[in-house]
């Protein structure tokens, strides 16, 4: 969901930047191994025009990309999204944020926290984790006032627990790792 949000978030950047429509782009995510075990993705663009147009190879430039990724994406979409107004209206996609007609077919993969999340790693190398953490206060509490489950916070991760089943759920950051080994 990540890589696609990136992508979508990326293609409606790019097509702000080259003042095309967004049907003129279209992207892709492409999973890969790096170091022979570590699994990601590859956010693929294209023309979507038979034997393109040239916007790919306009965007490739390195002023154009950084363009697209910084003011595009970063700035703007950052402060959009980011907005109180659309927090309170927007839980994972809308038509004001990635949404269209054309990627009709992702809207159950698109989650613009998590565009905002990939983009703030391109630029600043670490995403604003209080994106997560501060909402996931808001479901424990809203969580444990409906449950008999016990809520607490521990240093600003929150964990719901259920002392009959001796289980616990550790309410954190989509990129964490939740293997033993990344405790």
């Amino acid at each position: 969901s990540a890589f696609v949000s990136f992508a979508e978030s990326f293609r409606k950047a790019a097509a702000q930047e080259l003042d095309v429509g967004l049907e003129e782009l279209t992207t892709g995510v492409q999973p890969f191994k790096y170091n022979q075990t570590a699994q990601s993705s590859r956010v693929v663009l294209a023309d979507a025009l038979e034997n393109g147009a040239g916007y790919c190879a306009l965007l490739a430039e390195k002023e154009v990309l950084e363009r697209v990724l910084i003011k595009g994406m970063y700035e703007s979409l950052s402060e959009k999204w980011d907005s109180e107004e659309h927090r309170s209206s927007c839980d994972s996609s809308c038509p004001n944020c990635l949404r269209s007609y054309d990627n009709r077919h992702l809207h159950g993969q698109l989650d613009w926290r998590l565009a905002l999340d990939v983009i703030e790693i391109c630029i600043d190398g670490e995403p604003n984790w209080d994106r997560w953490l501060k909402r996931a206060g808001v479901v424990a509490r809203a969580f444990g006032e409906r449950t008999t489950i016990e809520r607490f916070e521990i240093n600003g991760i929150w964990v719901l627990y259920a002392q009959e089943k001796h289980r616990a759920i550790v309410l954190s950051h989509p990129f964490w790792r939740s293997e033993s080994d990344h405790w």
